[in-house]
């Protein structure tokens, strides 16, 4: 099944940030893009590599095995669906192998309807039952979503967030995962 909707994507840069170097200036509703270097983020990078076959224009965005949101709202933070579900840490301490961060070039109402999006999503849990539809998905291109109540992935609760800012991929926020935010915003590594 092919993707069905027109991507949407603002203007937008991307600053890349090694492992021991930290983004000291982000805006809030920026994307965070990411490979953490842990066995958790290389089993779902290499996992994704499974729709390289069907996709191969996803090569080399395969990298980001996770995805985020910024809040400058104060202290820089990471806002995420993580394996316990949402929550936020502080930027300065994150830790990953390689980031990106992706500065939507959108008005400052975009910015808020972004944070006021992201705080909407505020006790969600984590969408584990997600990961067996997606790879069945990626594997045969059937357009498996197992979605349920407020359980979500990362890169759904990243692109529901990114929406208030006129970022729409090409599937629905439930089946993206991460490597497709990357492709779309370009963010080849």
């Amino acid at each position: 099944m092919s993707d069905h909707f027109k991507l949407v994507l603002p203007p937008h840069t991307i600053r890349w940030y090694e492992e021991g170097q930290h983004c000291d200036d982000p805006r809030s509703g920026d994307i965070l893009l990411v490979d953490h270097g842990t066995l958790a983020s290389d089993v779902i990078e290499h996992a994704q590599m499974i729709a390289t076959i069907r996709e191969p224009e996803l090569d080399g965005f395969t990298w980001c095995g996770h995805a985020a949101i910024i809040r400058a709202d104060g202290t820089p933070q990471v806002s995420e669906m993580g394996f316990k579900g949402y929550e936020r840490r502080p930027l300065w301490s994150y830790r990953a192998r390689l980031y990106a961060v992706v500065n939507l070039e959108v008005t400052p109402s975009q910015r808020q309807a972004a944070l006021d999006f992201d705080d909407a999503m505020q006790g969600a849990d984590y969408g584990w039952l997600e990961y067996p539809a997606i790879a069945l998905d990626d594997a045969t291109g059937l357009g498996l979503d197992a979605s349920w109540s407020d359980h979500l992935i990362c890169s759904a609760a990243t692109m529901i967030v990114a929406g208030a800012m006129g970022f729409m991929g090409t599937r629905l926020p439930t089946r993206t995962e991460p490597m497709r935010i990357a492709m779309w915003l370009g963010a080849k590594h």
